[in-house]
């Protein structure tokens, strides 16, 4: 029977969201850790992916301050993406650490 771990984390800071997510990978990777998802909410961000430039932002950074948006440069995606405030579940399997898959 293959086994999937829940873990409900509430709200947390984007940041500490993707630290989670590289420490669940790496110990996935080493089979310290069943395959696992992580429910969890984080504020409001703007994410700039690889081939993002910030002057591409139309808003200033007091405009995204005002209502609670950070900015977070990540070699992740090739582009901006705005996700509000939102519950995003993150997969940590053996396969990928950002997909649900079945172990090889």
């Amino acid at each position: 029977m293959h086994r999937l771990a829940v873990w409900q984390l509430g709200r947390v800071e984007y940041a500490d969201g993707l630290r989670l997510q590289k420490l669940f990978g790496d110990a996935r990777a080493r089979d310290l850790v069943p395959d696992s998802l992580l429910l969890l909410e984080h504020p409001p961000v703007l994410t700039l992916g690889r081939g993002a430039k910030r002057k591409n932002i139309v808003a200033d950074g007091a405009q995204l301050s005002a209502q609670g948006v950070e900015i977070f440069e990540t070699d992740r995606g090739r582009w901006s993406v705005i996700p509000s405030s939102a519950c995003l579940p993150i997969a940590t399997t053996c396969a990928d650490t950002c997909a649900i898959s079945k172990r090889r």
